[in-house]
């Protein structure tokens, strides 16, 4: 090989050498950017992650709170509310659960009595209507049918209790005279003539 031939040689190798030294940076670029990239995410999903786990412990604390509340006050401390939030095919779900003094979990309703039922059904949705940021307003028919009369007294005073200190307006619908006691103004409604007629009464 003659000395032009092995320059040209060099040359070309050398221009090789150039070309992939700068195909080595642009790369070295981009891995860069991506790995910037990648971290940037799994940062934000740790964020995330961290605010949803408040978020939800925040939920628990605010709907379990009154709802353990009311049961302990009726029913001797025989009870607490949780609401566990579990993943389950990809979404999050809330199981809401008694649990006894032995820590056992129990779905409300097949394990509890219909009375403690209704006792949590109404403060869920105090709870609810609080979390959700409208107006403190609800409206109950007939709202604690399977609670035994022997807790109605209590019940009121506690329902009386949670809207002063919530700030909420309650009317309810029922024909026990011991659940009216929470009442700041009761009303009877009579019927004559197809005709609805409402009379304030206290």
């Amino acid at each position: 090989m003659d000395i032009d031939a092995l320059y040209n040689s060099m040359s070309k190798a050398n221009d090789s050498l150039a070309f992939l030294e700068k195909e080595k940076e642009k790369l070295s670029k981009q891995y860069e950017k991506k790995q910037k990239h990648t971290t940037d995410l799994e940062t934000a999903r740790s964020i995330f992650q961290t605010a949803i786990k408040n978020t939800q412990e925040s939920l628990q604390y605010q709907l379990s709170s009154v709802v353990t509340t009311g049961l302990n006050l009726l029913f001797d401390d025989k009870y607490d509310f949780i609401a566990k939030f579990i993943e389950r095919r990809n979404q999050t779900e809330c199981d809401l659960l008694f649990v006894d003094n032995s820590g056992n979990e129990m779905h409300p309703l097949n394990s509890c009595g219909y009375g403690a039922a209704d006792i949590a059904s109404m403060c869920l949705r105090i709870a609810a209507i609080e979390l959700s940021g409208v107006r403190k307003f609800i409206a109950v028919d007939e709202p604690l049918r399977f609670l035994s009369k022997d807790k109605h007294s209590m019940t009121a005073d506690f329902l009386k209790e949670v809207n002063t200190e919530k700030e909420f307006q309650m009317i309810m619908i029922t024909h026990e005279e011991d659940l009216t006691s929470c009442a700041g103004k009761l009303y009877e409604t009579t019927i004559s003539d197809g005709v609805t007629a409402l009379s304030e009464i206290t």
